[in-house]
Parts: C-alpha cells; structure tokens; sequence
C-alpha cells in the first residue's frame, strides 16, 4: 500500500497563534491613563526596581519558549518530491515514481518513503528490491510510525514473499562475485537466498583466475532451489584446450554446473504418459464407479494433452491439463468435452461440457499419484454430473 501523506510537513500549533493574537488584542483596548498618573506610576515602578533588583539578579534565567523548528529548504524539496512520487504512482508511471522516492529519501530520510519504494518497486516486478525495503522499512519505522502502520508493512511482505521464489546460490570455491540477470548481487557465501519473480533467470558467478559459470533457471512463484557452481581455474582452461600457435581458438564452454532443488522438475521432460484410475459420480457415489485409463502428451513442462476413456460406460474425455503451482506436489486447471455413447442401458451419444481442479503427487521421476474433480453439464436433458478420479500415471 502507497503512503500518501507527507512525512516532510511542519505543524505549527494553531494554539500559540491565538494566544499571540489574544494578548496582542488585550493591549490595543486597555483603558488609557492621564499624564499625571503615568508619571506617578512610573516612579512607583522605578523605587520597586531598586529594592529588586539584586532579588531578581539572583534568580536563574527562564527557559525561552519553545519555537516550533522551520522547514528547511530540503523539508521542501522532499515533500515536492514524494508528492509527485505519489502522482506519478497514481498514473502507472512507476519508473519516474521511483526517481521521486529514492530523491525524497536522499534529501530527508523518512521510513514511510521506504514503504513507497518498496511498493514501486513490487510494481516493476523487482521482486528482491522491494522485500529489501519492507524489511528496511520495518527496521527503521520501529518506534518511529504506529503499530498499525507497521502491522499493514509485514501483512505486505508476508504476502509479497508468497509471490517468488528462492534461490540459494553456492560456489566452490566460495568468494565468487554473482549476478543475476545482469545485475550485482554480491560475493558468496550470500546472506540470503535470492528473491526471484517467476520466470526464466540466468545467474551468472566469477572467480579471479577461474572460468565465469553460467545458469539460467525456471521459477515459479513458492519454488526452493540450489544452484551450485563449481569454478575451474585458468590452468584447467588451458589443459582443455590447446590452441595452434597461429590462430588461437576460443576456449572451451564449460559444460552446466551442477543444480539441486526442492521441487526442481527433471532436466529432460517427459513427452509421453500412461494413466490408469477408478472414476465416479460424486453426487451419485453409490450408485456410480467405472474403470478410466489413459494418455497423455506433454507440450511443454505446464501444459499437457490428454484422452481418459471411461470402460463400462463407454464415454471418451478428450482434455487439457494445466499446471498452476507447485512442482512435486503440483495443483493443475483441467478442461474437457467428455463424449458419451450410452447413457446406461441406452445407446445415445451426447457431448458435454466439464472443467475442474487435480492434485499430481510426484513419487518418482516417472511415477506420479494423481486426484481430480470435474464438473459436468450435458443441458437439460442430461443435467450436471461431478466425475472424480483417482489413480496413477506413469511417464516416458
């Protein structure tokens, strides 16, 4: 959530205003006195002085009220800049919105201003820039803003962290310098584990008198991986590759450094699948149940096609699988046109309409459990039926 109030504003309290102007009043209407009794007054006065005078000399001096503090000229860049930060935000104009903040927060440090570059920067997909300020806006905001301002700060982080993934990086030897898409992210051993926004990544890692290794990665959003590299040094390089005294070649590419991952898919995916699972009505559960089997073909490592064929009912379900998270235990979007003929003890052949959720289990690399439901409408004659099955499916 933007910030929108400035943090840069000075208050001055409307209460030493009115009593400025109260007593600036009060003298204006005090009655006026004649000469001679100014004159007899004044003496009075002037004899109450003398006998005070080494009184009052000894008292300490009062404390001069407190004036409240001017706003500096930066005060007022700052807040010129946040709120242009804030307009600019407002038109989806993140790119200059960022400029604004991070010059609002050069001239006057404020945690709120890290707030907003953190929601920028989640704007612009920057997903490691803008948990690095929530987490700064945190620390600094502690005892400075409301418990409500920093509760909405961690509700927001929380939920930014369940949008990436995390990739720890590991070098050997360790002290290798590592980038990720071009940008410096530091030496290794790293502090913390990459913040990545789903997607295709490429880290890169440097060692002086080592060969650079480079990985490009797959993540989508809750992923875990390990991404370890294993720098050869120049000498390696060298025995490798023996150039002509002519023409030296370039040198060899270094074959993909080693990955471990929670939930990583295989490196080669699997095209081709079998499946076999038990189906049933799940508004008619005693009264329905039939044997399925299957094939399936995988387009790509989300998208898969496939036909189920129900045996004793004699329908065919042609359909599409697609994986929306997770990897060993994945959660997949299913559409599909089941085709009957015969409904029962009757011949007839019908097409209908279904689409549902399922739940893969991935025991090994080929063998994975799966559940899923359907829901089914054939139009009014035929009504709304919820296939479910479960069963496995073996990939080759």
């Amino acid at each position: 959530m933007l910030d929108r109030s400035s943090p840069f504003r000075s208050r001055f309290p409307a209460a030493v205003a009115l009593l400025v102007g109260l007593t600036f009043t009060a003298g204006l209407t005090a009655a006026p006195e004649t000469a001679s009794a100014q004159a007899q007054e004044s003496e009075r006065q002037a004899k109450k002085k003398k006998k005070k005078k080494k009184r009052r000399a000894k008292k300490p001096d009062r404390a001069p009220a407190a004036v409240p503090a001017r706003r500096t000229k930066a005060d007022r860049e700052a807040d010129r800049h946040f709120k242009t930060g804030v307009e600019l935000f407002d038109e989806r104009k993140y790119a200059e919105a960022l400029a604004e903040f991070e010059q609002a927060y050069a001239l006057k440090p404020h945690p709120l201003v890290l707030n907003n570059l953190a929601a920028t920067h989640r704007a612009l997909s920057q997903y490691d820039q803008a948990v690095d300020f929530y987490n700064r806006f945190l620390n600094e905001g502690e005892g400075q803003l409301s418990e409500a301002a920093l509760y909405r700060g961690r509700a927001e982080l929380e939920d930014l962290l369940r949008l990436v993934a995390r990739v720890e990086v590991i070098t050997a030897p360790e002290g290798a310098h590592v980038q990720v898409d071009g940008r410096s992210i530091g030496d290794t051993p790293l502090d913390e584990p990459l913040v990545l926004g789903p997607g295709d990544h490429t880290v890169v890692a440097t060692l002086a008198d080592h060969r650079p290794a480079e990985r490009k990665i797959r993540v989508s959003a809750g992923d875990t991986l390990r991404v370890e590299f294993s720098l050869e040094t120049d000498e390696v390089k060298v025995a490798e590759v023996t150039p002509p005294p002519q023409e030296p070649e370039p040198a060899a590419v270094e074959g993909p450094p080693t990955v471990s991952a929670v939930g990583e898919r295989p490196r080669e995916l699997r095209r081709f699948g079998v499946n076999a699972s038990y189906g049933t009505n799940a508004l008619e559960v005693s009264e329905t149940g039939a044997p399925v089997v299957g094939l399936g073909f995988a387009v790509t490592s989300r998208l898969s096609l496939g036909v189920d064929v129900v045996i004793t009912a004699l329908s065919v379900a042609p359909g599409v699988r697609f994986r929306l998270l997770g990897d060993t235990v994945s959660l997949h979007a299913i559409a599909a046109a089941p085709v009957v003929f015969r409904d029962g003890d009757e011949s007839e052949t019908f097409v209908a309409g279904a689409g549902g959720l399922g739940v893969r289990i991935a025991a090994t690399e080929a063998l994975a459990l799966r559940i899923e439901s359907w829901v089914s409408y054939a139009g009014s004659e035929h009504g709304t039926t919820v296939p479910t099955f479960a069963g496995a499916e073996l990939w080759f």
